[in-house]
C-alpha cells in the first residue's frame, strides 16, 4: 500500500512573523484582551472565539497582533486551533519587524515533498527547525516565544514525514518522539510514527504507537492502515490469538459504518482539532455579555456543526473504503502464512531491558484517559512463534 501519500503534507500551517521590538499597546487592545481573558475563565468558549473572530479586523500594528496571537495560542485548545490559522493567513506580511521569512521556506520545502524531493525537503525544514531554536533562545519577548512553540511541532512533522519518504525510518521515528503530546494532530503523529517504526523493524514501538491511538482520549475507532499493521505484526509473532481480535474489530467497525451506529460524536474524537471544535460548539447557551450576543453566539454554533457534519459524512465514506481495502489485505496474509511473505519474528526486547533503562512499561492493550501520557505504550507481549515448532 502507498501509505505516504495517504499522511497529506497538511494544507495549513501557521505563517511566522517574529517581531524582535515591542511597541506600546493601545488602551484599546489591552481592554479587549481582557474582554477576551475574561470569556475564556467563565468558560463561554463559544463568546471568547466570536469575539476574537470580531476584533481581528480591528489590529493595526504588529505588537497588537502578537498580543492576540499569543493570547490565542495559549487558549487555541479551548476555543479552536482553526482560528490561528485563520489569523495568519490574514496576512500582517507588511509589519513583520525584520524578522526572517520562514514561511517561503517552509512553502519551498512543501513543493519539493509533494515532487518527492524528501531528502531536499528535509534540509529546508531542518534549517527552519534550527533558526525557530535560535530566535527562541535569543529573545526574551514572551509572545515571540509562544508562537514558536506552537509552529515546532508542524515542522518537527514535516521533517519527520520527509525522512519517512527518503526511507530513513529510524531518523523519521526519532523526529517523530520530539513532537509533544499536547500537539493538535497527536494522533495523526502516532498514526504517522506507526509507520515510521513498522517500517524501520520496531515492532514493539509500532503496536506501542498504536496503542497511543486506541487512548480512551480519542474515538474507539483507529485508521484502516492501524488495524492492518496490526495484523501484520501479530501475523509474524504468531499470535493467532490477537490477530483474530483485531480481525473482529475491523468487521465489527465496517458493520457500524454501514448503518448508524457510528456518530458524529465518536468521529470529531478522532484529533484534538476536532474534539476541541466540538467541545466549543457544546458551550451552554445561558452565556451573555457585553461585546457578543446570543445571535452571534448561536451563529457561530451551526457554523461549527455545519463544518463538523460535512467532514464527518466525508471521512465516514473514506473509513469505510479504506476497512474493506484493508479487510482484503488481510485476507492475503491469512493465506500467506507466517512462513511465507511475512517472516516470523522469533525475538523481541526483554522487559528486563526496558526496566534497565528507567522505562516504564505500558502493555499493549491499555486503554490511556490522559492525554500526557499517549505515546508511552510498548509492546510487552512475547512470539509465539518458537513456541509452536
Amino acid at each position: 500500500m502507498k501509505t505516504f501519500a495517504r499522511f497529506g503534507i497538511g494544507k495549513v500551517f501557521c505563517k511566522i512573523f517574529l517581531a524582535l521590538f515591542f511597541l506600546s499597546l493601545s488602551a484599546a487592545t489591552i481592554a479587549s484582551t481582557a474582554r477576551f481573558l475574561e470569556f475564556v475563565e467563565q468558560g463561554d468558549y463559544l463568546g471568547a472565539r466570536v469575539f476574537l473572530k470580531k476584533n481581528l479586523g480591528k489590529i493595526s500594528t504588529t505588537s497588537e497582533w502578537l498580543v492576540f496571537r499569543a493570547e490565542l495560542m495559549k487558549h487555541a485548545d479551548l476555543v479552536g486551533f482553526d482560528l490561528v490559522y485563520a489569523i495568519d493567513k490574514k496576512g500582517f506580511e507588511g509589519i513583520a519587524g525584520g524578522a526572517p521569512d520562514l514561511n517561503a521556506s517552509r512553502n519551498n520545502a512543501d513543493q519539493l515533498m509533494l515532487s518527492g524531493q524528501f531528502e531536499e525537503a528535509f534540509k529546508i525544514y531542518q534549517r527552519i527547525a534550527q533558526e525557530l531554536k535560535r530566535i527562541h533562545k535569543s529573545t526574551n519577548q514572551r509572545s515571540a516565544q509562544v508562537g514558536i512553540e506552537f509552529l515546532q511541532p508542524y515542522i518537527y512533522q514535516s521533517m519527520a514525514r520527509a525522512l519517512y519518504g527518503a526511507r530513513r525510518y529510524d531518523e523519521s521515528f526519532l523526529v517523530y518522539r520530539w513532537i509533544p503530546n499536547h500537539f493538535s494532530r497527536i494522533r495523526e503523529v502516532q498514526f504517522e510514527k506507526m509507520w515510521a517504526a513498522f517500517r524501520g523493524g520496531r515492532i514493539d514501538q509500532a503496536l506501542g504507537a498504536i496503542a497511543s491511538q486506541s487512548s480512551s482520549y480519542f474515538s474507539v475507532y483507529l485508521p484502516a492502515e492501524s488495524y492492518l499493521v496490526q495484523t501484520y505484526l501479530y501475523k509474524r509473532l504468531c499470535r493467532d490469538t490477537d490477530f483474530n481480535m483485531v480481525l473482529r474489530q475491523m468487521r465489527d467497525l465496517r458493520d457500524r459504518l454501514k448503518g448508524s451506529a457510528f456518530s458524529l460524536e465518536e468521529y470529531v474524537k478522532g484529533d484534538l482539532e476536532t474534539l476541541v471544535l466540538w467541545r466549543v460548539s457544546e458551550t451552554p447557551k445561558g452565556f451573555s455579555g457585553s461585546g457578543v450576543s446570543v445571535a452571534e453566539r448561536e451563529t457561530e454554533r451551526q457554523r461549527i456543526l455545519k463544518v463538523l457534519s460535512k467532514a464527518y459524512i466525508g471521512n465516514k465514506t473514506k473509513l469505510f473504503d479504506d476497512l474493506e481495502k484493508a479487510l482484503a489485505y488481510v485476507q492475503l496474509t491469512v493465506r500467506a502464512g507466517s512462513s511465507g511473505v511475512l517472516k516470523p519474528i522469533e525475538k523481541m526486547p526483554s522487559r528486563q531491558a526496558f526496566f534497565d533503562l528507567g522505562l516504564e512499561i505500558w502493555p499493549a492493550d491499555s486503554r490511556e484517559d490522559w492525554i500526557d501520557e499517549i505515546g508511552s505504550h510498548r509492546f510487552m507481549g512475547e512470539s509465539l512463534c518458537k513456541k509452536e515448532k
